[in-house]
């Protein structure tokens, strides 16, 4: 924002959904990879140390 005050409002959301639009499959894939859980586990069935 600050190298580009002259950006009209519009110009900023246009570049905001291209921006979520790149990262958005991105961060699906790790959320997808991270709820897999590798044994299976969840976060709430380990026991504290």
């Amino acid at each position: 924002l600050e190298s580009h005050r002259d950006a009209s409002v519009d110009d900023l959301h246009e570049h905001k959904k291209d921006l979520e639009s790149k990262v958005q499959p991105i961060i699906s894939k790790l959320y997808k990879e991270a709820g897999d859980g590798a044994d299976g586990a969840s976060a709430g069935d380990k026991d504290e140390l």
